[in-house]
This record gives structure tokens, C-alpha cells and sequence, in this order.
């Protein structure tokens, strides 16, 4: 009788999750087919004239105030400033003062297409300069129409009447929530027939530094990887930047410091379309960072939004700006706190695979791994041990292994138990409060014995094989489903999947897709799934935040090695400690486990490992049988010294002293990581080689 009411509740649970996957779905995009962009294609925007390319002070106007702030606008320019009191800093669309960089300096940025020309267009020289630019007073700030084209005659031109690259767009710049917030709406912009917008840039050059203005200590934060600073005091070398949304960078968002001043910048609207950007420019001496929107078809515009909040002081520093974008994913609702009431013990993340392709080709074959029956005895055995608390990502369990067909049609494998086997392992893992996350691809699938044959499709992708080294080639390539076919696979999912007593989902490519519409589509899937089921991400993708409870493989390093002008910071831990419990890279595959661990604790990672029951050969890393005993010990040690912090956030991180680092957890427990051959006494504190110590 306990099954058949347990039966009944999951087939009514799997009913409920697909009215709201209809209520919530329902969006399709269009494609255009353009020429690749090059310099002989793209018609650039003609220089104008200096004076519209500079504020001045005298022609600023006070639009609003509040918090501390005070924003002005030049109408003229299109331009708009704010002055922020406590550091009497005046942060500018454009330049203040001229410069190196003052002619290209605007306050908005566009190219425009034909689908065989591009045209550069940006508010200065292209709307400005012909008088095209109209300001209207809103509650909070001022609301600046921008009517950009390639002369004078097209920018005065109808909308009906253009026959170029002209653009319409109206941009609001309001103070609230104690932060500048820009927002372009969609509904508002207008294309010339003939024409689309591939890329807009709203203040590319807003709180830009030249060689007069930077100063030894400024830098820009970036969300590379796990976040990096790259140090603008000195730009006798140029380094520039661009990390796109989801792929390259986890969060959207950067900052900026200069001096005693300092600003975080976040995309909200549009952000799975947002590229940061930044450059340490040796020409113009110009150091900036911008958040660049981009649009891949005709009938694809979306609305895009920043919002920048406003730093100094004390808290001019990376880990003020990563409480600033916490704070405002929290006022968003995007984050949460941990819910610590399952296991107080420190969570250990497990990755089994399950079946994986040895080539990624049509003929090739497969090597098991880890089977249903296999797990369940690997995770007996661990979890008698002592790791009580265990999060385990299963990948390869569905057809086509590790890489996935399309899930419309994929099934539990049969070499590895089939659907009985499966539920068998899914009840286990309920009845021994384990964490069991399957792997699944709703937004891609293998090239071979993918998607039916005239399905849209956004393109190909080429995904990381988390065992490469080990078993099958570095990456396997997928077909990118268009987010118009979300919903119906998530269905499939559901129904596929509703009497297999799941209670958990691992989304392992959300970043996958480069289309406007990928965070909200994401996040919709996020919010059907999460009504029933726990969420994995892997990688954190930021439009899976809000209704996640678990990363898996949360990156600890940036894309770029550490230098005197670039260093890697836990900006991106320090945003989501506390509100989700993540992981980093699996111990057994780092090529230096000492340091590898040392940056799980400073970086307040999970421990974690890539385990498989099955032993390819004498030097594979991931046979769990002989890490086993060596790694419960390492856990033991762990659990006893960090346990209790996932719930708090960190507050602060520093460089102490060369090679030891302090990590702050809600600015009451402080843990010391020492990277160095030898002991170090620091800060009152004696930490020995190689190790790490709490206090507090």
C-alpha cells in the first residue's frame, strides 16, 4: 500500500509539473544568415568633433539624488554623470577631461547589419553630432532617446522613410535600490527595414582611466573563471578581456576601482546575452570595462539592464563588490541562504559515470564504468565509512553514455540496470539521505543519433569529456537545440522519468546556447524542475542560480595565469557562499592534490571526487576501491575543522603575507591557507607548510 500511495504521489507530482511548464513556456526566436565580420565589411562611424565626445561639468544638470548619490545629465551629449558624495568621486559617461581616448568615448554603442555590411554607430558622432538626441525627466532619473544613423538626413529621416543603418533607442538611467540602474527596452528599439542589431554597449566607457587618472592599487575585477583582477595602474602592456555570459564568465557582472572610489556593475535584463569586456589599451592608454549585448536574428531583440552600485573607502576593494552583487541577487531573488537543516556534517560531492563513448563517432564503442548496482555498493561502503553526507552527480546513466542523445528519446541504459535498476538506486539513495543528481542535456545532444531531422537547431557545440586523459577524447560535439524546444523535452524528461523515484536533476550545459532567450528559457526549465526536485548546476551558470541547491565544479581559477597585472580572486565564492553549496575541481584529477586541496579551503569549496567502480587500468586515478581509505581520511580532517561554514558567507579575502591567504566567513571565523614549503607565523597565527588552520 506504502508504494502505490508513493507511486501515486510522484505520477500527480510529474501532472503538476507539466501545467506549469505550460503556463510557463511558450517563446520561439528567429536567425538571420550574415557574413563573418571583418574590417573591409564594417563601415565605421566618422569622427565628428572632440567637444561631443568630453563632459563638462558646467553643462551637467541634476536629474536625480538619493543614497548618497546624485545623478546629472548633459541632454546635448546624450551624456550622463554620477557624483557619489562620501568619496566625492564623479563617475562620467565620458571623459572629463580630454585625453588619449576621448574621440571614441560615447554613452552608447551599436552595430547594425544588412547581412553583408556591419555599421559602427554610437551616440556622439552618430546622434549627437546631427542633433538627434531628446531627454525626457522620469521618477528617479531622466529617460534619453538616442536616434542613431549613418548622416544627418537618415538620423531626421521617419522610420518608414530610412533607407540605411539607422537605429531608435531609449535608454533610462535612474537612481533606485541605491544603485544606477540602465535599462534599454526592447519594445522601445527600432531597426531600419533591412537592417538588425547584432551588438549594443550601454556606457562602454562609463569610469574609463587614462594615463593622468590611474594610480598604483586601481584595478578591474572580471568574472573570469572564479574571478580575477587585472591591475590597471601600470598599461605599458596591453591586456584585453571578453568573457561571455555563461561560458567564460559564470556571473554577469565587473568592477571597477580608482583611488578611494570603487563600483560593482551587474547585467540584469538580457544577461544571457552579455559579453564583459576589458582592455588595457597601449595606444590610447585607455583602461575601461563594459558589458556588450549581443543579438544573433532579425526578430531577436531583447531588453538589456545594468545596474552599478557605488563603493569607497574601506570598501573599494573585491570583496565589498562581491557583497554588492550578493546583495542585489538577494533583493532579486536569485539567492537564497543554505538550508542546513538535512546534515551539519561538510557535504562530499561524488561524480560516477556511468557509460562513455570511446570516440565521438557514429561506430563508436563504449566502456562502462559504473552500473546501477555498482554505485549503490561503492556508496554502502563510503557512506559506512564515515561520509555521512554525500552529493552525488551521476553522468552517463541516459542512451548515448556521457555524450547524451537527445533526451526526447533517451532512456535509462540497460547495461547499466535499466529503469529497475535506476529506481532501485534512487530509493536507495532517499532511504540513506543521500543526494543522488542525474545527469541530464535538455538544451543539446550527440551529433550522432541526435535531433530529428528538421528540428531547429542553434548551432554546434563542443563539450568537455569530464574523463578525458582517462577514457574517450578531450570533447565531444553536440547539436544546440533553439530554446523553442525546451519545454517539449523537459516534458519528455518528466514522463520518462515519473515513476523512477528521482528526486534530483544535474543541468550540465547551460551555457551551452548563445542565444538571447537562454536565461529565461533556463531559468523556466530551473523553476518547473525545482518544484519537485533538488538541482545540480555544473559550472554555476547564473541563470540556474535561483532555484539550484548545489554546483558541481564551480571553477577555482581564472582562464588566465596569475602575473604582476592579473590575479585570480574568489569573487564568484564569495557572491554564492552561503546561498549555495559548491564544489571545485575532483582531488583525484589535479595534477598537484596538495595544492588543489589548499584551494578547496581557501576558496571554501566541497571537497570532491570523480569516482568509477571499474579500473581501466593500473594508473587510472578515478578506481575509488584504492583512494578510498586515504581519502576518508582527508575528509575526516576536513569535517572537523571547516563543518558549519556553508552556511555563512565570506566576508572578506587577503593576501596575508606571500603564499598565505585568509579567508572570512560573516567577519567572525577567519581560516588561514598557507601555500609555502615552510611554517609561516602571520597575523598571530602559526600555520604549518602546506596546511591550514581555523580560528574561530
Amino acid at each position: 500500500m506504502k508504494r502505490f500511495r508513493l507511486k501515486k504521489k510522484m505520477l500527480g507530482a510529474a501532472c503538476l509539473l507539466q501545467v506549469l511548464l505550460l503556463c510557463l513556456f511558450g517563446c520561439t526566436s528567429g536567425s538571420s544568415d550574415t557574413v563573418e565580420r571583418t574590417d573591409e565589411n564594417t563601415v565605421k562611424a566618422v569622427f565628428s568633433d572632440m567637444s561631443r565626445h568630453v563632459c563638462d561639468a558646467q553643462k551637467l544638470s541634476a536629474a536625480a539624488s538619493g543614497a548618497g548619490m546624485s545623478l546629472s545629465v548633459d541632454e546635448s551629449l546624450g551624456s550622463i554623470a554620477v557624483s557619489d558624495a562620501s568619496s566625492g568621486k564623479l563617475w562620467s559617461a565620458l571623459p572629463v577631461a580630454q585625453n588619449t581616448y576621448s574621440a571614441e568615448a560615447c554613452a552608447v554603442s551599436a552595430v547594425l547589419t544588412d547581412g553583408k555590411k556591419y555599421y559602427e554607430l554610437n551616440s556622439q558622432d552618430n546622434a549627437a553630432a546631427f542633433g538627434t538626441v531628446s531627454c525626457k525627466s522620469i521618477s528617479g532619473g531622466t529617460e534619453i532617446t538616442y536616434i542613431m544613423a549613418e548622416s544627418a538626413s537618415l538620423a531626421a529621416a521617419s522610420r518608414e522613410a530610412a533607407d540605411g543603418a539607422r537605429l531608435e533607442i531609449t535608454v533610462s538611467y535612474t537612481l533606485e535600490d541605491e544603485a544606477l540602474r540602465v535599462f534599454s527596452d526592447a519594445s522601445r528599439t527600432y531597426v531600419s527595414e533591412g537592417f538588425y542589431l547584432c551588438s549594443l554597449s550601454l556606457l562602454p566607457y562609463f569610469g574609463a582611466e587614462s594615463d593622468e587618472t590611474a594610480a598604483d592599487g586601481d584595478f578591474i575585477l572580471l568574472p573570469d573563471g572564479c574571478g580575477a583582477l587585472m591591475y590597471t595602474g601600470d598599461c605599458s602592456e596591453a591586456r584585453n578581456q571578453s568573457l561571455k555570459t555563461y561560458s567564460d564568465a559564470l556571473i554577469p557582472a565587473f568592477g571597477v576601482k580608482q583611488g578611494t572610489g570603487a563600483f560593482a556593475a551587474l547585467a540584469d535584463e538580457g544577461a544571457a546575452a552579455s559579453t564583459v569586456k576589458a582592455e588595457k589599451n597601449t595606444a590610447t592608454r585607455c583602461r575601461r570595462a563594459w558589458a556588450e549585448f549581443s543579438f544573433s536574428g532579425a526578430d531577436e531583440l531583447a531588453s538589456c539592464g545594468m545596474y552599478y552600485r557605488f563603493l569607497n573607502g574601506v570598501n573599494a576593494d573585491y570583496s565589498s563588490m562581491a557583497a554588492a552583487c550578493r546583495e542585489h541577487l538577494i533583493r532579486k531573488g536569485m539567492t537564497d541562504f543554505v538550508d542546513d537543516t538535512e546534515n551539519t556534517s561538510l557535504p562530499f560531492f561524488i561524480t560516477l559515470t556511468g557509460k562513455i563513448k570511446k570516440t565521438d563517432s557514429a561506430i563508436s564503442t563504449f566502456k562502462t564504468l559504473t552500473d546501477f548496482d555498482e554505485a549503490e555498493d561503492m556508496l554502502t561502503v563510503v557512506k559506512a565509512k564515515g561520509i555521512t553526507n554525500l552529493k552525488v552527480r551521476y553522468s552517463g546513466v541516459l542512451s548515448g553514455g556521457v555524450s547524451q542523445k537527445d533526451i526526447k528519446t533517451a532512456r535509462p541504459l540497460l547495461s547499466l540496470g535499466g529503469k529497475s535498476g535506476l529506481k532501485t538506486l534512487a530509493e536507495f539513495a532517499e532511504n540513506q539521505n543521500i543526494g543522488l543528481f542525474i545527469d541530464v542535456s535538455l538544451a543539446s545532444a550527440s551529433v550522432h543519433g541526435g535531433f530529428p531531422s528538421g528540428e531547429l537547431y542553434g548551432g554546434k557545440a563542443a563539450l568537455s569529456n569530464p574523463m578525458s586523459g582517462i577514457c574517450g577524447p578531450q570533447t565531444y560535439e553536440y547539436e544546440v537545440l533553439n530554446t523553442s524546444g525546451y519545454r517539449e523535452r523537459l516534458l519528455a524528461l518528466l514522463n520518462s522519468t515519473s515513476r523512477l523515484s528521482l528526486t534530483g536533476y544535474c543541468i550540465s550545459e547551460a551555457g551551452v546556447s548563445a542565444q538571447a532567450d537562454t536565461d529565461e528559457a533556463f531559468a523556466k526549465i530551473s523553476t518547473a524542475l525545482g518544484a519537485e526536485h533538488k538541482i545540480m548546476v555544473d559550472g554555476g551558470a547564473f541563470c540556474l542560480l535561483k532555484n539550484a541547491s548545489y554546483i558541481s565544479g564551480l571553477p577555482l581559477s581564472a582562464s588566465v595565469a596569475n602575473s604582476a597585472d592579473y590575479e585570480s580572486v574568489p569573487f564568484v565564492q564569495m557572491v554564492l557562499h552561503g546561498s549555495l553549496v559548491y564544489s571545485g575541481t575532483p582531488l583525484n584529477l589535479a595534477e598537484n592534490t596538495s595544492d588543489a586541496l589548499l584551494k578547496n579551503v581557501e576558496y571554501g569549496a566541497c571537497p570532491s571526487v570523480m569516482w568509477n567502480y571499474i579500473a581501466i587500468d593500473e594508473q587510472d586515478k578515478c578506481a575509488y576501491a584504492p583512494l578510498l581509505d586515504e581519502t576518508v581520511k582527508l575528509y575526516e580532517r576536513l569535517d572537523s575543522e571547516l563543518s558549519g561554514l556553508q552556511t555563512m558567507r565570506i566576508t572578506d579575502h587577503y593576501e596575508l603575507a606571500p603564499g598565505v591567504f585568509v579567508t572570512k566567513y560573516n567577519g567572525e571565523v577567519s581560516v588561514y591557507v598557507n601555500y609555502n614549503d615552510t611554517a609561516v607565523s602571520a597575523d598571530g597565527v602559526s600555520i604549518a607548510a602546506k596546511d591550514f588552520i581555523r580560528v574561530g
